[in-house]
């Protein structure tokens, strides 16, 4: 018996050193990682709050602002500092330690094995998704964070009946709404869930009546914001109308289909295995369900799937709860393999990328040393090559000028559109991204690719007034 016990210590010691080293290989992807134009267009709307400007009235967005508000004041603290650009990546890095936290929680809490749940956060950190995309300055992250934290306090009350639980579950579940509107689609299938807890009395009605009119008076002091601020009709118009008219031509759903036929298989096993759990068959049927949705929807990026990966890492730690430690030996060996591919990766692949996060804060003090806090700039199409601590001086577009807000022009004609080389000459931005500005709007208002040129800077006009500086132009005063 106390053979057994130290043999089975020794497994979870070892599970806790893979996670170790996985979350040390997450590490070096923070720090390493191509900075994407997403995170340069987030860190720049909470920029952009640090001004005093209210989005969807003072500057276009399309996505829910608490991820600007949040990281408003870190903004604040580093706001003529390129380590900005480390302090964003460390955020996103906490955030995907906050996400394994609540996935081995959860899973401990439905299977009581210390083991289970580490393979648990272990596949999590494997899956190809979670790696290209979590630790990135995202809203998507923080929105699963606070959804697997409110579903992690929803089990609780279950058990306990605790109306204090389901404040938590309730308003973590609205933040998580706060971040990003697409966590909708899950809280839609957590809906239905309620409502059989309600009619098998897993629920206090009344409780879930209290609660739910909470979570709506909370929406409506937002919306009284909104209002107050005169932003109500033009957040509607594109949180809502706007997103639900976005038609992709493309999918990257063929590039992840040989995992996502792994994970099906997976799951699918797991709802038979451990068919007697009722909260692992919801966890698992949410997983099955989603992941068809997005395999049948165009999802043009594979950060879209960290909506489902959550549920196939905590089935998956349910369905080794009932493996024997040789099996979850051979789990651990193959993690070792995969960690030395990975080790193949860092010193054969890495440094050969063309610009990578070095590169993207170097850019970001030349470019701070060459202006002040006050001088405007004009971006390329994503900003991914400027800065996002000074203002952009093309006005509310001022992001993605490529083909949502075409969209968005074309059907509110909100603003004008920015025109490149008139905003460049009237107003003599101090910085001027070197790049054209591209289309990726067809006729049928889709978006498709490769983009075609849209507006073609004036090089010969800038040569007269501004000097390159790698791949931008500084005005000589």
């Amino acid at each position: 018996m106390i053979r057994g016990q130290k043999k089975q210590d020794l497994l979870c010691h070892f599970l806790k050193c893979c996670v170790c080293l996985m979350l040390v290989w997450f590490l070096f992807l923070c720090f390493s990682y191509s900075i994407a134009g997403d995170e340069k267009e987030h860190l720049y709307a909470s920029f952009l709050i640090t001004l005093g400007e209210v989005p969807y009235r003072d500057f276009f967005e399309h996505h829910h602002p608490l991820l600007w508000y949040v990281f408003s004041p870190i903004v604040l603290l580093f706001s003529n500092n390129e380590n900005v650009l480390y302090m964003m990546r460390l955020f996103g890095f906490l955030i995907v330690f906050g996400q394994i936290y609540y996935i081995y929680k959860i899973t401990f809490y439905i299977t009581k094995c210390a083991k289970s749940s580490l393979l648990a956060v272990l596949s999590y950190l494997l899956m190809p998704a979670v790696q290209d995309g979590a630790i990135l300055f995202r809203p998507d992250s923080l929105m699963m964070l606070f959804y697997m934290a409110g579903f992690f306090y929803y089990l609780i009350y279950r058990d306990v009946r605790n109306i204090k639980f389901l404040w938590i579950s309730f308003v973590l579940f609205f933040l998580s709404f706060m971040c990003l509107q697409k966590i909708l689609i899950s809280l839609f299938f957590l809906l239905f869930v309620f409502l059989s807890d309600v009619l098998k009395k897993n629920v206090n009605i009344k409780d879930f009546l209290v609660v739910g009119g909470g979570m709506i008076v909370l929406y409506l002091c937002y919306l009284m914001y909104l209002y107050y601020n005169n932003s109500l009709k033009d957040y509607w118009e594109i949180n809502w109308i706007l997103n639900s008219k976005i038609r992709y031509t493309y999918s990257i759903v063929p590039v992840v289909r040989w995992i996502e036929i792994f994970l099906f298989v997976l799951v699918a096993g797991g709802v038979l295995w451990v068919s007697k759990n009722e909260c692992v068959k919801v966890i698992a049927i949410f997983g099955i369900v989603l992941a068809v949705l997005l395999y049948f929807f165009k999802i043009p990026y594979v950060h879209y799937f960290l909506l489902v990966y959550p549920y196939f890492a905590i089935v998956l730690g349910c369905m080794c709860a009932r493996f024997s430690k040789e099996v979850l030996y051979g789990v651990g060996v193959g993690i070792i393999c995969w960690w030395g591919f990975n080790l193949y990766k860092i010193v054969n692949i890495y440094p050969k990328k063309p610009y990578d996060f070095v590169d993207a804060v170097k850019l970001e003090k030349i470019i701070l040393l060459n202006s002040d806090e006050n001088d405007g700039m004009v971006g390329c199409e994503d900003l991914t090559y400027g800065t996002s601590l000074r203002k952009n001086v093309v006005g509310y577009y001022w992001f993605n000028y490529v083909h949502i807000v075409q969209l968005d022009n074309k059907i509110f004609n909100r603003h004008e559109l920015p025109m490149l080389n008139k905003t460049v000459k009237e107003k003599m931005p101090k910085i001027v991204c070197g790049g054209d500005w591209g289309d990726c709007l067809n006729d049928k208002l889709e978006m498709t690719t490769p983009c075609k040129t849209w507006q073609v800077l004036d090089k010969e006009w800038l040569k007269s007034y501004y000097s390159p500086v790698g791949s931008f132009y500084v005005r000589r005063d």
